[in-house]
């Protein structure tokens, strides 16, 4: 099974799409998946963290582009429209020989729907191809497809789906921390509960 994921890091989005995705990638080769990452050079990035694993293919540094100092500023995230991110993800794609894969994995919060329909045109064009696409998300803030969702927020039992009036077709949503994407380290730790008293603590401020 071929899998491309599209994702990115920045010194204003941080390394957290692109180490989850690392961990859900490691999961997925380790039973048998082949994976290959398509990412863009941005000022700050950690493709360095996902070449050493996986095939990388690195879309261009967009040069005399400026990030606006918002991190809530989700569009500002790609430094172009989404349709032209959708173009050099195509020809990226075309240019590697890669159209034959089996599932599209995004976790961009700048990529929805119009991202979605552009790259499915231009591979239906080239191709014929219908595209099946994982997405994780957290934020419930765009419309876009998914065969499969993942959202590891916690959202309680009373909550009402957040997703239902943006997901365009069925699919398999796997909502909630049982769904939380971990390194083989962290979800196999089984927690000492009988520690009370802590020497070290690790305060982690994100990869930003």
């Amino acid at each position: 099974m071929r899998i491309l994921v599209r994702c990115d890091s920045s010194e204003l989005i941080g390394s957290g799409h692109l180490i989850r995705c690392r961990s859900l990638a490691r999961a997925l080769k380790e039973r048998g998946s082949e994976i290959i990452f398509l990412t863009r050079e941005h000022i700050g990035n950690h493709i360095s963290q996902i070449e050493k694993e996986f095939r990388t293919l690195k879309m261009k540094f967009l040069e005399n582009r400026i990030y606006k100092k918002n991190i809530n500023d989700y569009k500002n995230w790609l430094l172009c429209s989404e349709e032209e991110d959708a173009q050099e993800t195509f020809e990226l794609i075309k240019e590697n020989n890669i159209c034959d894969f089996d599932l599209l994995i995004i976790d961009h919060y700048a990529l929805s729907i119009i991202w979605q329909d552009r790259i499915n045109y231009l591979l239906n064009k080239n191709n014929n191809k219908k595209i099946k696409f994982l997405v994780i998300d957290d934020i419930c803030n765009r419309q876009f497809y998914a065969d499969i969702l993942i959202n590891q927020n916690f959202y309680g039992s009373n909550s009402r789906n957040p997703y239902e009036y943006l997901i365009h077709k069925p699919t398999l949503e796997l909502i909630g921390p049982d769904y939380c994407i971990l390194d083989k380290e962290y979800s196999t730790q089984k927690s000492n509960r009988k520690r009370i008293f802590y020497k070290n603590i690790l305060i982690y401020f994100g990869g930003s």
